[in-house]
């Protein structure tokens, strides 16, 4: 599976009109992300598709120079197509549930628009004005120049360390988002994992306009699942979901990691966090590492993990009297 990206025609040439000066000594933030975002798109595993018809293609290569770059893509084997049908099929519904779960749509069309279509399915939307904005929070680089790969967990941290003392905390962290798995093997074994931990880390993460597959996966739990379903849903009741959990043995493999559309998150400790309102002393220090799927190389590793995820999830909902799993069991990140 590959990441997608539509890009409409217009948005390219004044994409590229922006192009920064070579010869800048130093680049400011939004020249280095235009970098990042033009790197990204020569990336493998990205189908990117170009709202012109081959025809077209042909007649604007000279008057548009920076479509020979694609070209010249395309002659390398990279997966790129020129097509104007999936941008009549915006406002279908059905166009959205296919292909990959990881989408980015670089638009014409105003800021309001294109967040309108983030609430509604849970994917990346932009237009010019809004590109480097939105793509601050995903390029790696920009994570890593502004030393947000990584938070500490609680406040005895060094300066230079960006901290993690409340879920709010992922608040710069938000992103499109209609597919979420949580995996730890003892998150809802305790009332404060679900209460100080599960609950705050959802309400910040998720959209509540978005319609959202919930995917939580864990060894050990307090309650019944069904009894848990039900607190979710109680908690968040103006929130679009869909909740499934299951009881397998998580190993340290893929233990203690958060998959959403764009970011593999881990963590080195289990995500119990918090614990009455205070930092968990009975946890180790530990970080929260945000990788995302703006870079290739860490959406290869979170297909492989989802891989080994998908081959554990139980088909039965039983096993005698036990049960094991409630819910659909589906969710787009394991497609």
């Amino acid at each position: 599976m590959a990441r997608e990206i539509y890009l409409q025609f217009d948005f390219l040439v004044q994409f590229y009109q922006e192009k920064p000066n070579q010869d800048l000594i130093e680049f400011n933030e939004q020249q280095k992300l235009w970098y990042d975002f033009h790197s990204f798109l020569s990336e493998d595993n990205l189908e990117l598709t170009i709202g012109l018809d081959a025809d077209v293609f042909e007649n604007l290569k000279e008057a548009n120079p920076f479509l020979i770059y694609f070209y010249n893509l395309f002659g390398q084997g990279k997966d790129i197509f020129l097509d104007v049908q999936p941008f009549e099929e915006l406002e279908n519904d059905n166009f959205y549930q296919k292909g990959s779960f990881c989408k980015f749509f670089a638009l014409t069309e105003s800021e309001q628009y294109c967040d309108l279509k983030i609430e509604k399915y849970g994917f990346l939307f932009f237009n010019n004005s809004s590109l480097y904005q939105k793509i601050s929070k995903l390029s790696i680089k920009y994570l890593e120049d502004n030393n947000l790969r990584s938070l500490k967990l609680g406040a005895k941290t060094a300066n230079s360390v960006p901290k993690l003392n409340d879920w709010k905390d992922l608040k710069n962290y938000a992103h499109p988002i209609n597919s979420i798995i949580i995996c730890d093997r003892y998150l809802l074994n305790s009332d404060y994992g679900f209460k100080d931990n599960l609950m705050p880390m959802l309400k910040i993460l998720l959209n509540p306009k978005t319609h959202t597959d919930i995917l939580i996966l864990g060894n050990e739990f307090k309650l019944s699942l069904s009894k848990f379903e039900e607190n979710i849903k109680t908690e968040l009741p103006n929130f679009d979901i869909t909740i499934s959990i299951c009881k397998i043995s998580l190993n340290d493999s893929h233990d203690r990691m958060i998959f959403t559309n764009f970011f593999h998150i881990k963590s080195g400790q289990s995500f119990t966090y918090f614990k009455n309102g205070k930092v968990n002393t009975d946890i180790a220090s530990t970080t929260l590492d945000f990788n995302s799927f703006f870079g290739q190389n860490s959406w290869l590793v979170a297909l492989d993990f989802l891989k080994e995820i998908k081959s554990h999830i139980p088909e039965q909902d039983k096993i005698g009297e036990e049960i094991i799993s409630i819910g659909t069991k589906q969710n787009r990140l394991l497609s």
